[in-house]
């Protein structure tokens, strides 16, 4: 799963749909994964997929951290 992440990471600023595909295949292994649903939806926004990054992001009702709080409301901002 960590390996999933990474790429996605690194291929995300080059070639954003293949990194969503990634962490698509992660988040079926690892539901519950924040930091993967928030670089989904942000992914997913950059390629002006605006409806789909609300529905990733929907499943969300708990953070851990202030920064994933503060990602979280920009995204559903956005």
């Amino acid at each position: 799963p960590q390996l999933l992440f990474n790429f996605a990471q690194l291929s995300g600023q080059t070639d954003p749909a293949v990194a969503s595909k990634a962490l698509m295949t992660l988040l079926e292994i690892e539901p519950e994964n924040l930091d993967a649903r928030l670089l989904l939806a942000s992914l997913l926004l950059e390629q002006d997929r605006v409806k789909d990054a609300a529905l990733v992001t929907k499943s969300i009702t708990n953070v851990k951290t202030a920064e994933q709080r503060d990602y979280l409301l920009y995204i559903r901002a956005y």
